[in-house]
């Protein structure tokens, strides 16, 4: 890890501090002094030699020095100079701020024109360009500022913080949250290559289409059956055979046959012909229901054995899935074992401070430590070794379980699609006992007809029959016309079963991606607060409606980072997010810590601490060093 040590600070004219310095021969220490003498100029010209900014991170603040009227004190240079040990290695860093006056042509007098920087490295004057090359391979801008100030991560934005808390933990794979509950393994299915943000709107898009159907669908049928005659008290046999008689009437008459033998033998074959013909109607109707329901029964079951064939291919797969991850996690406990057994140890033999030998017993005691850790690390790869295979087991098995089960739901649903296929392909036969004697009566009416039209004389006046005639055609056309219209409603209720049905479908899957939304907050919650100690966040918010929203909310034992917690209890969650991040960057760096006396016991951030502490006291700055 890069380890960066501030060992000296020097301001010179610098925002109103004329001359100080402090040598901290890389320790920590504390500066107190009144408000107003200076103590957050300190972390400012630290920040500004480096990157020309404050400790807000503002690039426009005021560096000169003023006068007691507050006038601007011109012709001071402005110095920051600081001594720091980067991985031990000692670097100086000076920068100075000068005013720039030029003389224009033809005047007496000089002109503030603009200012200039002046830096040097090691006591050797550079030019800006190599000068912000060697800061940038000494130090990462925006790491530094994060690492040097407690307050710098929850100045960012909420978008900020949320990158950076990821890029520390990382993002968690939509497969292995499905992975991880056995509820959310049809979802593998459902996406089909999608993620889940995608299928989401594909789900959204079909339920606003399923829904604008069903709103329709209502009214259309609203519709058609108010359009419906009423038909109920009609017999449309009766009907027919009434019409038929009318029928007679007005060819006997137009014949002029008086020969009521005739017309009498007549009218019985007709009631006979309507009879029969009746009859086999209602016969083939029968036969036509009943190949009906045998066909949807066979339908039901083709499907249903379908469906459980695919849950149980789908539990298969998540069984898989679940063994895969745990191989894979076990192969990484192999290469965790791998690495830590082929750990070297490096330890000290000389004091880092003053370079003295130290004592062997020292040196042992820090030796057997080193072997200690490695040993209960080693073993503790062991045991989560021991466990992942348990579950590599239990995964495998319950997959091959699962996957003899598809391979018997899959016969059995080729069985029953086969036998659905043979009922689908039958032919009814429209043959009838009765058509044979139908055809006979036909034959005999025809013949009596022509015997009756060959005494046909002049044709009498028919009107009145005629009209009758039409009335019951009507009554035949409002019966057809409501057989269509009793079509299309029952079309458009089996339509709304199935849209409905679609509906559900696509709203079990929305549940679906619900659940695996909060189950990757549950996750990714859990292992971004893994990384703390005091700081917890907040990265979702769960809405009324079931949304979720993407937040970043720091959070210090429930209570939000500047909505009412302690300035004591900020500081401190800062430092606890400075050392995550300092494991994160592989890099230490001074920490400046404004307002210091508001914290009874500092966490331990591991690296050098510069502690501001207001004390009234105190009319100049004063440093204590530990």
């Amino acid at each position: 890890m890069a380890e960066m040590r501030l060992q000296s600070l020097t301001l010179r004219n610098f925002k109103g501090v004329t001359e100080f310095s402090m040598n901290l021969d890389g320790k920590s220490a504390t500066v107190r002094g009144d408000n107003g003498t200076g103590k957050s100029t300190l972390m400012d010209a630290f920040l500004w030699l480096l990157f020309d900014k404050d400790s807000t991170g503002s690039s426009k603040f005021a560096i000169k020095t003023l006068d007691s009227a507050g006038q601007v004190i011109h012709n001071l240079d402005h110095t920051i100079e600081a001594v720091l040990t980067v991985d031990g290695a000692p670097v100086t860093l000076s920068k100075t701020y000068q005013e720039k006056w030029t003389r224009s042509r033809g005047s007496a007098s000089k002109e503030l024109t603009g200012h200039t920087n002046y830096y040097e490295v090691n006591g050797v004057e550079e030019k800006e360009g190599p000068w912000k090359q060697k800061i940038s391979s000494l130090f990462d801008e925006a790491a530094f500022s994060l690492l040097t100030n407690p307050a710098a991560f929850n100045a960012l934005h909420w978008t900020k913080r949320r990158e950076i808390l990821l890029s520390v933990c990382g993002d968690i794979a939509d497969a292995d949250v499905i992975a991880s509950n056995s509820d959310l393994a049809d979802l593998s299915t459902i996406l089909k290559g999608r993620t889940v943000d995608e299928q989401k709107r594909v789900i959204k898009a079909g339920k606003d289409k399923a829904n604008a159907r069903l709103t329709e669908i209502p009214a259309r049928i609203d519709e058609l059956t108010r359009s419906l005659s009423p038909t109920a008290e009609y017999n449309r046999d009766l009907i027919l055979a009434h019409i038929d008689v009318l029928n007679q009437q007005i060819a006997d008459a137009k014949a002029g046959n008086s020969d009521t033998t005739l017309r009498g033998q007549r009218l019985e074959l007709n009631t006979r012909h309507n009879e029969l013909s009746a009859k086999r109607r209602s016969d083939l109707f029968a036969a036509q229901i009943e190949h009906d329901n045998k066909a949807r029964a066979a339908r039901h079951e083709a499907q249903r054995l379908a469906d459980d064939w695919i849950r149980a291919v789908n539990q298969g797969r998540s069984r898989r899935a679940e063994a895969g991850a745990a191989s894979n996690r076990i192969d990484a406990l192999r290469g965790q074992w791998r690495a830590v057994e082929a750990e070297a140890f490096d330890i000290a033999n000389a004091c880092y401070a003053c370079g003295q030998a130290l004592p062997a017993e020292r040196i042992e005691d820090a030796n057997a430590k080193a072997l200690s850790a490695k040993a209960a690390r080693l073993r503790a790869i062991n045991e989560d070794g021991i466990r992942l295979k348990a579950a590599l087991e239990a995964a495998v098995k319950a997959a091959e379980t699962e996957e003899t089960k598809a391979a018997d739901l899959k016969t059995q649903a080729d069985a029953a699609q086969a036998a659905l296929d043979s009922v689908l392909t039958e032919t009814l036969n429209t043959a009838h006992p009765l058509d044979g004697e139908i055809a006979d009566l036909t034959t005999q009416i025809n013949a009596v007809s022509a015997q009756i039209e060959q005494a046909a004389k002049a044709a009498p006046d028919t009107t009145a029959i005629e009209a009758e005639r039409r009335a019951e055609q009507a009554k035949i056309a409002a019966l057809d016309a409501a057989v269509i219209t009793q079509a299309r409603i029952a079309s458009l209720t089996a339509e709304e079963r199935l849209l409905a049905g679609e509906y559900e479908r696509l709203e079990r899957e929305l549940f679906l991606i619900e659940r695996f939304t909060v189950r990757k907050v549950e996750m990714l919650d859990e292992k971004v607060n893994s990384r703390f100690e005091v700081a917890r966040f907040k990265l979702f918010n769960v809405q009324v409606n079931g949304g979720i929203d993407e937040v970043c909310t720091t959070l210090v034992n429930g209570v939000p980072y500047g909505q009412g917690l302690n300035r004591g209890a900020e500081i401190n969650v800062g430092l606890d997010i400075i050392k995550t991040l300092s494991r994160h960057y592989n890099t230490t760096a001074p920490i400046f810590i404004d307002n210091a006396e508001a914290v009874t016991r500092l966490t331990d951030a591991n690296t050098q601490m510069i502690r501001l502490v207001v004390d009234g006291s105190k009319s100049k700055l004063e440093v204590s060093y530990e």
